[in-house]
């Protein structure tokens, strides 16, 4: 099951023609253009576009349109009317939406924040016509409309977005895509040729279908029903015992998608295509959901609910709670979210555990990524992001300490064990698309998952209706409840996650009811049939443990309810007197298996002596085995009822005194017979029953120790399959995480086997964690040196305390950089850094060598030429400081270099060498040509007097201005 939106009322009635929604952005004008080209004028549909754009600017989208089309082409306004074959455009400095079927427009804000528009107006053209709903998305840059394409289809409607072959832009049409809620992906073209055919179909012109709508004809109905069939044998997931209604609107949706209109027309696609059975049921299970839906709630849980879960918890009790009907996870994280933040203001820290089911596997899949779009910084506040959230190019990711907390599975809420010892179970807006069967049945096995003082939150439309007994409510408004000790212990037959669907019995639960109910008709009919044959006497239908199923006739004269706990226990209700002979006559036909009669019963009914004629008549019901009796009670002294055959014939004796004094005698005869025998039967009982009841206190002793027992044995059992439920998913779990694990450090092993500089991973306490291939020789490493100290390693380059420098660089988190070099003459850059886990928190240090021996050898060869240059020569930065200057420089300008390195060229000397040719030249000549010669500038200096200089430089270009290098030479002219 998937979490849901509560529904909406049937608002499309006020429309009779669909609707279709267009959101554009970056690159939207040529598909748009494209769509309603080839889009057929005459199409009973009514369009609205919005597009991405520049509020100060009036969009010029209705006059390009009205170019490409023959609707008719109109700017919105607010409160205007929509009409069929009439093309709406946004005005760019709006939101627009739909509400009571007008157009409603509000002013767009003026801020920088991203405003959703398409969403919002997705949002609301899906609460207004539900099924008569159409979405598409077009090319765009972002992920504006995702949520509404979702909410779109969830209500009933049908959705597009355009494919990457035809798509300048494909971020927004593959957002949707991946979030599983666009039923076409296709050129614009293709969407105008298929709003064509969905536009004609049934679905779209007649009323859908309400939730508990379950009008149907015969033919339909047998239809429907192997439709059930089919998409359970496909999928594994049996709706038969779904609302109605809700399966139903989901068929007709998907048959819609296929351009099919019958039902059995349906049955024969899907039998030729059997790979689209596991998406119609995807279909039914409606995956909506957003975070922190319905705010108020969270407030309750804050207020009411998690106070409960500190209240005289130990440290190391695991608060547990289960979201069935999870969808992609926004319910858990938001409730988690939440959890944690309530935890946190109080100072409280325990253990935590969420489990997250749900039947739809790429559901399951999305709350395993937990990412999300940024749409859904509309309903996270900023705050929240930026604590529990990640931003990426993809949109917004859980944060891995929150992530890992989380166990999401496949899950049957009604077949398979639940967890257990649960604190919390939320399962909002799942019930309402369950029959009451289901319904029943899932509040019970909630009941059995949850602690004794565990809550259960519903959704707005759900109660407890029908398992009321087993909880109390602490919130009416949000359907909150706390749950009720039960007096009786409740036992659920469960399928178990690892069985497949083939091992299911073929039968669904309600064709198994259908079968049961028809075979009870056809015993009471058999049984009416009987009795209609012997003038219909007074009777009874038992079962073969003797429970009374139906009295036929009047039977009052025969039974009376027993004072103390009712029963339908046929002995303890039948008058006294007959017991005995019921009894007897009833064990004689379950041994024989034939009719039994006993006549002239005499026995005291109402006050007076009357005469019985009991009849036993076994019947064995073939389709079960079980075998059912019926017993029929004659009272021969009633005028009103027929007598035997024997009695007929003597009221048709020719002497009527004789035959009735005959009559007496053979009475009196026959009731001496009868005492004299009831009278040895009773004696032998009495015996009996006192060697039993010796017998039986001692079974009924026995008795209760074995019930006991089994209680024990069945609560066992059922925490066990709960546990092993558990595991199961758990081990589903870290399977697909040792699977990730596995390819990161294959990444990570193929990674520093290629790089070519020598690099240690230590740990807090310097042991070494990893080390790249370089580093072998290096620091003389081998593989059995992992896990022992850097302090136990000598390597070929010494390093003066580097043990106490790389504590300090995990104590400060700064990093050091030095030179070293080695015996064999190589320098080397050794730089000591942190070690960052995920979360920032520093966990050691990372030892970094480089060669640099070729650099330092090109500086020293640079730092000679200099020196040996004739000429004075500067060596300045992209900031025109001095880096060096040469020997030549010093002796001719009368300068040290503590009075010349560092500085600024125009500072130099008491800035005698701001002169305004060499300004000329460093700022504007040699910036466009990177190269000058013999640029000439005559100064006077205040040291050496009046100089002529030849400046010839040169730019040598890096990455940036602050490791770019320019040299000037000199040439004084005397």
């Amino acid at each position: 099951m998937t979490s849901r939106d509560n529904p909406v009322g049937n608002r499309q009635e006020g429309f009779h023609f669909q609707v279709v929604g267009i959101g554009a952005s970056a690159g939207g004008l040529e598909p748009l253009e494209e769509l309603f080209t080839n889009l057929s004028p005459d199409l009973e549909m009514a369009f609205i576009v919005i597009v991405h754009s520049d509020p100060s600017h009036e969009t010029l989208l209705p006059g390009i349109l009205a170019r490409r089309t023959k609707l008719g082409v109109h700017k919105a306004r607010d409160g205007g009317s929509i009409q069929p074959q009439c093309v709406y455009v946004c005005p760019s400095d709006s939101i627009i939406t739909i509400a009571d079927g007008k157009l409603r427009l509000t002013p767009r804000p003026r801020n920088r924040e991203p405003i959703l528009a398409i969403d919002q107006f997705f949002y609301s053209l899906a609460s207004e016509l539900e099924n008569r709903a159409v979405a598409v998305i077009l090319s765009g840059s972002g992920s504006d409309g995702t949520l509404g394409l979702r909410e779109v289809k969830a209500k009933g409607g049908i959705t597009f977005a355009q494919n990457a072959q035809t798509s300048k832009f494909f971020s927004m049409p593959q957002s949707a895509f991946a979030s599983g809620a666009v039923d076409f992906l296709l050129s614009p073209k293709e969407i105008a040729l298929k709003l064509g055919s969905v536009a004609n179909h049934q679905y779209v012109k007649t009323k859908v279908p309400a939730e508990n709508d379950s009008e149907q004809n015969d033919s339909e109905q047998n239809d429907f029903n192997e439709l059930i069939v089919l998409i359970r044998k496909g999928s594994g997931i049996d709706f038969s015992l779904y609302k109605h209604g809700t399966v139903s609107r989901r068929i007709l949706r998907r048959m819609a998608l296929n351009n099919i209109s019958k039902l059995s027309d349906f049955h024969t696609f899907l039998t030729k295509h059997p790979q689209i059975l596991n998406d119609v049921a995807q279909d039914i299970l409606i995956q909506v959901t957003k975070f922190f839906r319905e705010p108020e709630a969270f407030d309750l849980l804050k207020e009411k609910i998690f106070p409960d879960f500190v209240r005289g918890r130990g440290r190391e009790d695991t608060i547990r709670v289960w979201v069935p009907g999870c969808s992609s996870g926004e319910e858990v994280y938001s409730i988690l979210i939440a959890l944690t933040e309530f935890l946190e203001e109080g100072g409280y820290r325990f253990p935590i555990q969420f489990f997250g089911t749900d039947l739809s596997e790429s559901a399951i899949s999305k709350a395993r990524d937990a990412t999300y779009v940024e749409n859904i910084s509309q309903d996270v506040s900023t705050e929240r992001l930026e604590r529990f959230f990640t931003k990426t190019t993809q949109g917004y990711e859980i944060n891995k300490s929150l992530r890992d907390l989380c166990i999401f599975a496949k899950h049957n809420l009604v077949s398979d064990p639940p967890f257990g010892k649960l604190d919390l179970i939320t399962c909002r807006n799942v019930l309402i698309y369950l029959g009451l069967t289901l319904q029943k049945r899932a509040l019970s096995i909630f009941h059995y998952a949850l602690k004794p003082s565990g809550s259960l939150i519903l959704g707005n439309a759900e109660t407890v209706s029908g398992v009321g007994e087993l909880y109390i409510p602490i919130d009416s408004r949000y359907r909150a409840y706390v749950k009720k000790p039960s007096t009786s212990r409740l036992y659920f037959d469960f399928v178990g996650a690892h069985q497949t669907a083939d091992k299911i019995s073929t039968t669904p639960p309600v064709v198994a009811i259908a079968e049961s109910a028809s075979q009870s008709i056809q015993m009471q009919r058999d049984a009416d049939r009987y009795l209609m044959a012997e003038f219909v006497p007074a009777g009874v239908l038992v079962n073969d443990q003797l429970e009374l199923i139906q009295f036929r006739g009047r039977t009052g004269p025969f039974f009376e309810p027993s004072p103390g706990f009712a029963s339908l226990e046929l002995l303890s209700m039948l008058k006294a007197g007959l017991v005995s002979e019921v009894q007897n006559a009833i064990d004689v036909a379950r041994q024989k298996n034939e009719v039994v009669r006993r006549e002239e019963i005499a026995v005291k009914l109402e006050g007076d002596i009357k005469r019985i004629t009991l009849e036993v008549v076994p019947m064995p019901l073939p389709s079960t085995g079980e075998r059912y009796f019926i017993l029929l009670f004659e009272d021969m002294d009633a005028p009103t009822f027929a007598v035997s055959k024997r009695r007929r014939q003597l009221k048709l004796s020719a002497n009527p005194k004789l035959d009735e004094t005959h009559e007496l005698s053979a009475i009196r005869a026959e009731l001496t017979s009868t005492k004299e025998y009831l009278q040895s039967i009773k004696e032998e009982k009495e015996a009996s029953n006192e060697e039993l009841r010796a017998a039986n206190e001692e079974i009924v002793s026995s008795n209760e120790e074995l019930q006991s027992t089994n209680e024990e044995l069945h609560s066992a059992k059922e925490e066990l399959q709960s546990t092993n439920e558990e595991l199961l998913t758990v081990n589903e779990e870290l399977k697909l995480r040792n699977h990730d694990l596995s390819g990161l450090n294959d990444d990570l092993s193929n990674l520093f086997n290629s790089f070519n500089s020598a690099m240690v991973l230590l740990t807090r306490n310097l042991k070494v964690r990893r080390f790249t291939p370089m580093a072998e020789e290096l620091l003389r490493l081998i593989p059995a040196d992992i896990g022992r100290s850097i302090a136990d390693i000598h390597p070929n380059v010494e390093i003066k305390d580097m043990e106490k420098m790389l504590q300090e660089v995990i104590a400060t988190s700064r990093p050091k950089e030095l030179e070293v070099k080695d015996a064999q003459g190589k320098w080397y850059s050794v730089q000591m850094k942190p070690y960052r886990t995920q979360d920032g928190r520093v966990d050691g240090a990372v030892l970094l060598f480089t060669d640099i021996t070729q650099l330092k050898t090109s500086l020293i060869y640079a730092e000679a030429v200099e020196s040996i240059y004739s000429h004075p020569l500067l060596v300045l930065n992209g900031e025109l400081k001095v880096k060096r200057a040469n020997k030549k420089f010093y002796e001719v300008f009368k300068s040290t270099p503590s009075d010349t390195e560092n500085r600024y060229i125009y500072d130099l000397g008491n800035k005698q060498w701001n002169i305004p040719e060499l300004r000329e030249l460093l700022e504007k000549v040699l910036p466009q040509n990177s190269e000058i010669r013999d640029y000439k500038v005559t100064h006077k200096f205040p040291n050496i007097g009046k100089k002529t200089m030849n400046l010839s430089g040169r730019r040598l270009f890096h990455h940036d201005v602050a490791t770019e290098t320019i040299l000037l030479a000199i040439e004084t002219v005397d």
